[in-house]
């Protein structure tokens, strides 16, 4: 219900950075992202710029741990779908280059082309 408020006032900076900030200091890191996902999947935070602290916490850290924990499920292909409707202006060169990395080994080609972009320009 948050979510689609913060949608509908057109105020995502609440939702990903009161809201989430409240969502880690109870430890539900996961919930969070788990909460946001269908969202991020269809589209709607496409021209929404996300902290990269929320997008560390929420992407790279929840995925890598759930690879590990399900490692038989295809998770992979939904992150690089998550990828492609984010993005990642103002992230530090560090974070970008672990997506690409991620997208390497994972074998994500339009997703290193999509955070490429943003790591290092046209």
């Amino acid at each position: 219900m948050v979510i689609e408020f913060s949608i509908e006032i057109g105020e995502p900076v609440f939702l990903f950075e009161a809201l989430h900030d409240q969502f880690r200091r109870a430890g539900l890191e996961n919930e969070f992202s788990a909460e946001i996902k269908p969202y991020i999947l269809s589209g709607t935070f496409s021209e929404c710029i996300i902290p990269e602290k929320v997008l560390e916490e929420g992407i790279l850290r929840n995925f890598k741990n759930i690879m590990m924990e399900k490692p038989g499920e295809n998770l992979a292909e939904n992150f690089e779908k998550i990828l492609l409707n984010l993005r990642f202006d103002g992230c530090s060169k560090s974070y970008l280059k672990q997506l690409i990395g991620l997208c390497h080994e994972h074998k994500f080609s339009t997703g290193i082309i999509h955070v490429s972009l943003y790591c290092y320009g046209e």
